[in-house]
Parts: C-alpha cells; structure tokens; sequence
C-alpha cells in the first residue's frame, strides 16, 4: 500500500519492528529455544496417561446374598461411614447380587490420596460386616486417557 505521494505507510506492532530488526527476532527464537531446553528435564513423559475423576470406589463381595442382604448388610453401614468424612460430595451405591459397590464422589480440591486413606481408615472401622463377607477393595476411580488414535482404511 502507498500514498498519493509515493510513500509507504509506517507500520506499526511488534511484528512490524521483528521484520525491521532482525537480530531482536534471532535473539527472540534464541531465548525462547533455550527457556524449553532449561525446562525439557522437568517434563512428565506417560505412554497413557492416567486421568483422575475425583472419585473412589469400595467393592465388596457377599457370595450368595441377594441385592436386599447386601445392601442391608454392606451398603447401608459403608454410607454412612463415607457420608460423614469431609472430603466427600457425593455418595452413590449399588447393590447387587452378591456384591456390594459403594462410590465417593470427592469435593473440587481435595487430594485423591488422603481421601483414599481417610476412606481406607472409615471403612476398616466397620466391625458388623456379615461373615460370608469377603475383604473389602478400595481403590480410586481413574481413565486411562488414550494419547494417539490411529485409523486406516482400504481394501484389505
């Protein structure tokens, strides 16, 4: 673009002055480049990267009791452990033939390894399980969140 008179406009920005100055844009690129070398030892690296969604699980197996049994046995009792911790938003369960799944949806914020503890500590408390019943398992709800998808299509 020019004016009437035959002059250019005066551009104006930080990208106008890195194309007037070259060497300010090399020692840009250069400063940038050496910011990402100083930091490459400092990133996590996971094949699959594990996604955690703030929640953790109670499993416990009664062979042989029905969905009444279990919930009123197991279910009823680890509620009401998990309703009063403080960690803890949401309490969900499921009682189902022969097996008992208790879930524990945490507060934004709190860290999933100290609930998984404090959740550990209530429900080992717990005295009056019925003795068909097998050990309890306690682990924290997480995805496994793909890195790459790969798809191909052709006559095979």
């Amino acid at each position: 673009m020019t004016y009437d008179d035959g002059s250019a406009p005066e551009l104006r920005g930080p990208i106008a002055y890195m194309a007037r100055n070259g060497v300010a844009a090399n020692l840009l690129m250069f400063f940038i480049v050496a910011a990402g070398l100083v930091a490459l030892p400092g990133l996590v690296q996971e094949v699959l990267p594990t996604l955690s969604l703030g929640a953790v699980e109670v499993t416990v197996a009664y062979p042989g009791a029905t969905p009444d049994e279990v919930e009123e046995s197991i279910v009823v009792k680890i509620e009401e452990q998990l309703a009063a911790l403080e960690g803890v938003d949401e309490v969900t369960a499921l009682a189902s033939e022969g097996l008992a799944s208790v879930t524990a949806e945490l507060k934004e914020g709190v860290d999933p390894g100290r609930a998984l503890n404090d959740i550990e500590a209530a429900v080992g408390r717990i005295q009056s399980f019925p003795a068909g019943a097998e050990r309890h398992e306690i682990r924290e709800r997480s995805r496994l969140q793909s890195v790459i998808r790969l798809v191909l299509y052709g006559n095979a």
